[in-house]
């Protein structure tokens, strides 16, 4: 038996009531035999696509290279509003009022972990460092933002930074001397 998940675009998250709900529905079409395809339309108003169509299929079929029941997910090759969740993910930290405060006290430079945010991965660091520029509010209390995105695949956890091209002249010295220090990819 194979069940079959898939949808244009990896959507940034299923909550939880959405996604016990799916797979309920699934292990009951399982125990009774049905098959064949259901798709469940996924409200996300938060998100940049506000509904996403989850096909869910299952085939009463084994696979000769797979021992036992499987689940084969299937996200699409669109990335474009997958990504703009994610960066509005890691942008949204910019307005923890902790953060806030922190960063009206003293030069502060937020680093995000992504390394759990859908996709991010997928966009190298350089490109990562560009879109931050570009998205920075110019009125943020903050010198700058940087996201790290570990891998399973590299030892280090890349970083991306970017500056405020408005932030004071001395805070933006010492955040470029600190981003040359540990060798990372610059955008202001």
């Amino acid at each position: 038996m194979t069940v079959y998940l898939a949808c244009n675009e990896a959507p940034l998250a299923i909550k939880k009531d959405i996604r016990d709900a799916i797979i309920e529905e699934t292990l009951d079409r399982v125990r009774a035999g049905e098959w064949g395809t259901r798709v469940t339309r996924l409200e996300q108003s938060w998100a940049a696509t506000p509904w996403l169509d989850l096909a869910v299929r299952v085939f009463n079929e084994s696979n000769p290279l797979v021992a036992g029941p499987h689940v084969v997910v299937e996200n699409g090759f669109d990335l474009g509003n997958h990504l703009r969740d994610v960066e509005a993910e890691v942008l949204k930290v910019l307005s923890d009022e902790q953060k806030i405060k922190q960063a009206e006290a003293r030069p502060t430079i937020l680093l995000v972990d992504a390394a759990r945010t859908g996709n991010a991965w997928m966009r190298p660091e350089q490109i990562w460092a560009r879109r931050l520029a570009d998205l920075l509010p110019q009125d943020t209390p903050f010198v700058g933002v940087a996201v790290m995105i570990p891998r399973l695949d590299r030892a280090d956890a890349p970083i991306s930074i970017a500056l405020r091209g408005n932030a004071p002249a001395e805070d933006l010295d010492a955040a470029k001397k600190l981003a040359v220090d540990l060798g990372l990819e610059l955008n202001e």
